[in-house]
């Protein structure tokens, strides 16, 4: 009489089976010559063996849920890492548009500037600046709005 045993996954390099029969512990492989051999063995060895298997198993499914299983190339490393590569070229077109964005600002009147330079650099919201200019948040919301068509039609003109 068999014992009932769970089917398992294998490792490939398990080169064993276990085996009980009418309460006889067997293990079972294959020698050199490719031929099966079946070696009794005591029930402490057979619970070793046991436990090699479910060592084996604990690494397939842990290798299986978390590994990667595709070769992956450069681009998608850095994707993954989500590095930003900044180049030169980058570096010094962003200054020449923070430049004309300045000199646009400059040629505002002093309160749109100053209500820009709050929105924009200071992160302040309309009902902020309103209270700070003790006026009405639609005063500076069309404020604001205007100086935004002016820099946009200014910073075109440039370009």
């Amino acid at each position: 009489m068999d014992e009932k045993r769970p089917s398992r996954r294998k490792d490939k390099d398990n080169p064993y089976t276990m085996i009980v029969k009418d309460g006889k512990f067997f293990v079972m492989f294959k020698n050199i010559d490719n031929e099966s051999v079946t070696v009794e063995v005591g029930e402490d060895v057979y619970a070793l063996f046991n436990t090699f298997e479910l060592e084996d198993l604990a690494l397939m499914n842990e290798f299986d849920r978390h590994a990667e299983h595709s070769e992956l190339g450069e681009q998608e490393l850095a994707r993954r890492a989500e590095i930003v590569h900044i180049t030169i070229d980058d570096i010094v077109a962003a200054k020449m548009d923070n430049e004309a964005l300045m000199a646009a600002i400059d040629k505002l009147p002093d309160k749109q500037r100053r209500r820009v330079i709050l929105y924009f650099f200071h992160g302040l919201t309309y009902e902020e600046i309103a209270r700070i200019e003790k006026c009405k948040y639609q005063a500076i919301q069309y404020s604001i709005r205007s100086a935004i068509k002016k820099l946009k039609n200014y910073l075109a003109k440039k370009i």
